[in-house]
């Protein structure tokens, strides 16, 4: 394995913030659309939409929300552990004579 400098780390870090901030906003828009289906749902039905399309929409909608809050948060777990190792590798360089 090559060695882990401090340079490394702290980037792992800063990567892992980033893939954190993503996840949250991720779920903080699923969030927002959960909230609101209601409301989209009647604009659209006053807007002509069946009630069967305004629902198959807004459910279609939130699936792809979903899927991408749970991209998010496998990037951000993928991310969390590869700071971990880096962190741990430095500490055992760190450690050795």
């Amino acid at each position: 394995m090559k060695r882990v400098t401090k340079n490394d780390v702290d980037t792992a870090l800063l990567l892992w913030k980033e893939a954190s901030e993503r996840a949250q906003a991720e779920h903080l828009a699923w969030g927002a659309l959960l909230q609101g289906q209601q409301t989209l749902i009647r604009s659209m039905i006053d807007n002509g939409w069946t009630y069967a399309q305004a629902k198959r929409d807004v459910d279609n909608a939130s699936t792809v929300h979903n899927e991408a809050l749970l991209t998010a948060l496998t990037e951000m777990d993928e991310r969390c552990r590869q700071y971990l190792e880096l962190e741990a590798a430095l500490k055992a360089q760190q450690q050795q004579p």
